[in-house]
């Protein structure tokens, strides 16, 4: 084989073990800064373009958002990217921006903040509502249509038992939730109080480019 095509295929081999491994590096990071571990997954390649484009600007939005997270940017307020809008990126701007609820319940650190997962005003569509159902039920989640309705778990009295850390993780891990909104923990809470119940809320704030 020609000696400068196998030097090239071994760099690239070794660019490609370089990019898997700073991915799984932010994955490790949204894990430590409260972040959904698959937060990015979408920055899988899926799109109909050139693969080896796509993967070059992944790489180079996977150090964008290592670059963010170090300098303790609020990923909430930071454009979450599909795969196709990475293929179609310019400029250095997402169009639109992500509508949010962050709510404000009683006790503390109980609160917590939910972004839309699609950019504009699509996402102002989007409710979150917390409920108690009966007596020593089990937390569940339930998505119908816009709606997240989340039912705590609660105790012998029917009264809510969940944490906003066990919400947090609950929602994230539901796939049609998920496929809704993210969630995370309202900075300063700890998110060891217990939530309260919530009418269904809608997020808010979502502007089209």
């Amino acid at each position: 084989m020609n000696s400068a095509l196998t030097s090239h295929l071994q760099y690239e081999a070794h660019d490609l073990l370089v990019r898997r491994a700073n991915y799984k590096i932010l994955q490790l990071a949204l894990v430590q800064a409260g972040y959904e571990e698959q937060r990015f997954a979408v920055l899988e390649p899926a799109c109909q373009t050139n693969l080896v484009v796509l993967e070059k600007r992944k790489a180079h939005w996977v150090q964008v958002y290592l670059n963010a997270l170090a300098a303790g940017v609020d990923l909430a307020t930071f454009p979450d990217i599909n795969d196709c809008e990475l293929s179609s990126f310019s400029n250095g701007v997402l169009a639109g921006t992500f509508a949010t609820l962050s709510t404000n319940l009683a006790g503390a650190d109980n609160d917590i903040v939910y972004t839309a997962k699609k950019v504009g005003t699509a996402g102002n569509a989007v409710q979150v509502q917390y409920a108690g159902l009966g007596v020593s039920q089990p937390l569940t989640i339930v998505v119908t249509g816009n709606l997240v309705k989340i039912n705590a778990r609660t105790s012998a009295a029917s009264a809510p038992l969940s944490t906003a850390s066990e919400i947090v993780a609950a929602v994230n891990a539901h796939p049609q939730a998920n496929n809704l909104v993210s969630a995370k923990l309202k900075s300063p809470d700890t998110g060891v109080g217990v939530i309260a119940i919530m009418s269904a809320t809608n997020l808010a704030g979502g502007v089209n480019a």
